[in-house]
């Protein structure tokens, strides 16, 4: 029996995680801005607001892309469907691949462990991914049954 995996939609999906990633910290950023003790000028906080989560969006993915590719690859190959260990693997995968590749690249870092960001980033850009590109179930399996 043939099998219709969504090969691309989930290549396609998780390579573009770290712009959600970036869109977030975007988003973080931009609300630290707003409740900092600093004092900016609304006009420099409005400008961010608006191009600021598109920017961290691109960086993101042009610095994550290549390790989000190949993670794309590893869970297109395995064929991951909607079960909470796809979840789990997708969510672990996802942070210390983030985590490892911004460890490599980044030279202000004296330990393994100060990359906690990335990690959190790609955990949560990981998850909220995979609910939106991962298939439902495998065709053919009738409800209630083990997979």
């Amino acid at each position: 029996m043939k099998v219709n995996y969504p090969y691309w939609k989930v290549i396609i999906g998780f390579t573009l995680c770290p712009a959600v990633a970036g869109f977030f910290l975007g988003g973080v950023i931009i609300f630290e801005g707003l409740s900092s003790d600093e004092a900016y000028e609304v006009s420099d906080i409005m400008r961010f607001a608006l191009v600021g989560p598109i920017f961290t969006s691109l960086v993101g993915f042009v610095v994550f892309c290549i390790p989000a590719s190949i993670a794309a690859l590893i869970y297109a190959r395995l064929r991951l469907y909607k079960t909470w260990y796809s979840y789990l693997f997708v969510m672990l995968l996802g942070g210390v691949n983030a985590h490892i590749w911004e460890f490599i690249w980044s030279s202000n870092h004296k330990s393994l462990f100060e990359t906690d960001l990335s990690f959190l980033l790609g955990v949560f850009s990981s998850l909220l991914v995979a609910c939106f590109v991962i298939p439902s179930k495998r065709p053919g399996t009738a409800k209630g049954e083990s997979e």
